[in-house]
């Protein structure tokens, strides 16, 4: 244990110093802020507004402003929580360009600890910065409109996003060890962001695209913590945005829910939270016991 704990701390200094590196791996979140509040925010806000106009509502401004910027924060938070890991893993392919890798398989260090520590530093470090992010989000969302997120949905989110982060530290350490180069890994980085911003809903709600795209999302485990974290958010926000609504609570609520990317839907099937949550942490035991096996066989053959 004391070797792992050593690794782990070293890989955590050696991410931590280069800025650089820490800032391209929120680089995405950058992006997602940049879309929604340039674009996203202004075309969705309107088309929420007609919505509620259309159905008769009364709705305070602060109310729908809690409504649109919770939204995006978990769309932030489902992207980092999927990007940032694989940006921290940029020390695997750095160890590897500088031939340190080799030092650690001639060395009695047993293998399968040096690959433990990569995954313990990732998963330490991005579950620090989603915490950070989302203790930001809370503050800033609380002095712009008077509303906060309820305690129990604040530790639901944390819980979620920290399940998410391990599940992706979990996966994304394969890509990782089989990238040889920084501009390999640069690029696949990249294709990452954008593709991950898409499928889990994060740039649009998936109401938006095809039902062929959305059942292809729904097997993505970062596309069910985009719709958990919405759906724990908008437990706050939706009472709040309807508090006027009467009868009609429940019809625009369920509208409200489906067109904003709090629910699933697998053949115009949805899934219940519970089911959603559940295959994140099944998802999250595939990734790990794959982890195992590949990394073994890969040491093993070496």
């Amino acid at each position: 244990m004391k070797q792992i704990g050593q690794l782990t701390l070293r890989n955590v200094r050696l991410f931590t110093r280069d800025r650089m590196s820490f800032f391209f791996s929120m680089f995405n979140a950058v992006i997602i802020l940049a879309l929604y509040v340039l674009f996203i925010r202004n075309l969705t806000i309107l088309g929420v507004e007609q919505a509620l106009t259309s159905s008769g509502l009364i709705y305070t401004d602060n109310a729908l402003d809690f409504f649109m910027d919770t939204w995006m924060i978990t769309g932030i938070i489902s992207v980092t929580s999927i990007t940032l890991p694989f940006g921290i893993y940029s020390i695997v392919v750095e160890d590897k360009c500088r031939n340190i890798s080799k030092d650690f398989h001639a060395s009695p260090i047993r293998p399968y600890k040096v690959t433990l520590s990569y995954v313990l530093a990732v998963l330490i470090i991005s579950i620090c910065v989603i915490f950070l992010l989302l203790g930001i989000a809370v503050v800033y969302i609380y002095f712009a409109t008077g509303y906060s997120i309820s305690a129990s949905g604040l530790l639901s989110a944390f819980g979620i996003s920290a399940l998410s982060c391990l599940s992706s530290s979990l996966l994304l350490i394969l890509p990782a060890y089989f990238i040889k180069s920084q501009a390999a890994f640069g690029g696949l980085s990249a294709i990452l962001g954008v593709v991950a911003g898409f499928l889990t809903g994060a740039y649009m709600p998936l109401t938006m695209f095809p039902s062929a795209i959305q059942t292809i999302s729904a097997v993505i485990p970062g596309t069910h913590v985009t719709a958990l974290l919405r759906n724990i958010f908008m437990k706050s926000s939706l009472p709040l945005l309807l508090e006027n609504s009467g009868e009609t609570y429940e019809s625009v609520a369920a509208f409200l829910t489906k067109e904003f990317g709090a629910e699933l839907y697998i053949f115009n099937q949805p899934l219940s939270f519970d089911v959603m949550l559940t295959f994140v942490v099944a998802t999250t035991v595939v990734f790990f016991l794959l982890s195992v096996i590949l990394m073994r066989k890969k040491f093993v053959n070496k």
